[in-house]
């Protein structure tokens, strides 16, 4: 099940509620969701290829994707991971009370897709060998950082040794969502702490059985929901059960406090891969290439720089307009037909901030 949901604010004027960043041809003239497709596409059956996303994009998915209307799960609002991806195992297991489940998301850039594979298949046998398993996909961190969550990563699992190729899982001692900048550079130096890639595998129903025992309250609002899945009750009760959920991700709701207890085994596997996840416009800009590179300017669109060092301008103007800046370093430039972004790189992660206000001053 890829997760497509969010706004993406972050990347706020390009990105907006009725076309977030995962729709947007970011990258090569592609979007992020297309690219996500086709990472599974030659390892996963199209009938078993699942989509999370607002109920709103769902058929403009559809169409553009050609991805099957049934396959796509449609979140009225956004609640956060947990709720994406509980709703996701609830309707899956009602086709399969046995599936066992990989959740991916529409906003990383990966590669190479063999490692990436890897990764998956290994998380899919380490599961089918004992269902009881969580399964956290984790990244090797190359530098601190206070925006992810951490696993911290004890025993090697023998039964994982030649199992996948280049792949290796581990017994999770501890999840630590985004720590300050201090204890981020302790988990690098460790070499023991991987980040949080926000893919996970698991038995749908272990999944589900845990979210009882930990997040009751939302198990029983998910649990009425997939019960009207496919009735003509499907759109009232979604609409009226899924607004009120707890807004939570499934690192903090499921993962932590599951690492915690004894009884629950959480796994950490390895994935060997780059690993870019595009949240703001520093991330973003790293998928753009140096038009200047003796002054490390980043240019998508029309734009002319004289003096400028290290700026990022995208310009998406569809009538002829032409973005200009004299004397100007590490700033942020973004042009929309409708609004304009300038900020410097480091204030990029303050971006959904503004973007709210923008929402709210003019709706």
């Amino acid at each position: 099940m890829i997760m497509a949901g969010g706004s993406g604010t972050r990347l706020w004027p390009l990105s907006r509620q009725d076309r977030p960043k995962q729709l947007i041809p970011l990258v090569n003239g592609k979007s992020l969701l297309a690219l996500a497709t086709e990472r599974i596409a030659h390892s996963i059956p199209p009938d078993r290829q699942w989509l999370c996303t607002g109920a709103t994009h769902a058929p403009y998915i559809s169409e553009t994707l050609g991805f099957p209307r049934e396959q796509i799960i449609g979140e009225p609002i956004g609640r956060d991971t947990l709720n994406a991806v509980a709703l996701s195992a609830a309707v899956i297991a009602r086709q399969d009370p046995n599936a066992v489940m990989t959740v991916l998301t529409a906003d990383h850039l990966i590669d190479p897709v063999s490692e990436f594979t890897n990764a998956v298949n290994l998380g899919y046998a380490l599961v089918e060998n004992d269902p009881r398993r969580l399964i956290s996909f984790v990244i090797q961190p190359d530098h601190p950082h206070t925006g992810f969550g951490y696993v911290e990563k004890g025993d090697p699992v023998d039964e994982s040794a030649g199992e996948v190729e280049s792949a290796a899982a581990w017994n999770a001692i501890k999840y630590t969502e985004k720590p300050d900048l201090e204890v981020a550079r302790q988990f690098v130096a460790s070499g023991r702490h991987g980040w949080s890639s926000g893919m996970f595998c698991f038995h749908v129903q272990t999944f589900l059985d845990t979210c009882r025992t930990l997040q009751p309250v939302t198990w029983e609002g998910i649990t009425e929901i997939a019960a009207a899945w496919g009735t003509p009750q499907h759109l009232p009760v979604i609409s009226r059960v899924y607004p009120s959920l707890k807004k939570i991700s499934v690192d903090y709701a499921i993962m932590e406090p599951a690492s915690r207890d004894p009884d629950i085994p959480v796994l950490a596997v390895d994935m060997n891969v780059n690993w870019l996840d595009v949240g703001s416009w520093s991330s973003l800009a790293t998928t753009v290439a140096e038009t200047d590179r003796e002054h490390h300017n980043r240019v998508r669109g029309e734009a002319v720089l004289s003096e400028c060092r290290d700026m990022l301008v995208i310009n998406e103007s569809t009538d002829g307009h032409l973005v200009t800046a004299i004397g100007c370093r590490d700033l942020i430039v973004v042009h929309t037909p409708d609004a304009t972004l300038i900020c410097p790189k480091d204030k990029a992660q303050d971006v959904r901030t503004l973007a709210e206000r923008v929402a709210q001053r003019y709706r």
